[in-house]
């Protein structure tokens, strides 16, 4: 399988980093060069004081030019309304990373990990709030707490919740930067 997914055409995007096939599997084709810079270009005149050249342009295609196609135009659209200066790179692969795995909210985590602490079963929670819940020790750490104690617990959870959300977050933008799918498995 060839894990060196990048736009039809080359694109001149670099090529990704040797890896061993385990379990990965390859993204949907990128957006096409022109069409990214058409995009780039409508974010540019909306947000002040930017220097994109033609080079900018060209430079962005060879870092972004992987993300597919869907994606990149959903994060381009998000980041035009969301933010107040033209974002390098790395954020705009920060921001579709948090688009493709759609985490739930703080509130909506903790909820689930009550539900699922309720229940005794936490099959359907999102893997990152069974690895949290397991990080502040689970079930019984919850079972019998006060008000403050709750309170703490929660904020431990929050925390864990949150280192959780990073790690995926920073794997996801790997995975976006060098055009690689998730595993195969999940």
């Amino acid at each position: 399988m060839n894990l060196q997914k990048g736009p039809p055409g080359g694109g001149g995007c670099p090529p990704a980093p040797p890896l061993d096939s385990g379990g990965l599997i390859p993204l949907e084709p990128g957006m096409p060069e022109e069409e990214m810079v058409k995009r780039l270009t409508v974010l540019s005149l909306v947000l002040p004081n930017n220097k994109m050249d033609e080079n900018s342009y060209e430079a962005y295609y060879k870092l972004l030019g992987r993300v597919p196609a869907g994606l990149m135009e959903a994060t381009l659209n998000a980041l035009a309304v969301t933010v107040k200066f033209y974002p390098v790179p790395a954020e705009i692969l920060h921001k579709a990373a948090k688009i493709k795995l759609a985490h739930p909210s703080e509130n909506d985590t903790l909820a689930a990990a009550h539900i699922g602490i309720k229940r005794g079963d936490w099959s359907g929670l999102h893997p990152a709030v069974r690895r949290a819940l397991k990080a502040v020790g689970g079930a019984q750490a919850a079972e019998g707490l006060g008000s403050s104690e709750m309170n703490t617990w929660r904020a431990q959870f929050s925390k864990a919740i949150e280192r959780e959300f990073k790690d995926e977050i920073e794997q996801e933008v790997y995975r976006l930067a060098y055009g690689i799918g998730g595993d195969a498995d999940a």
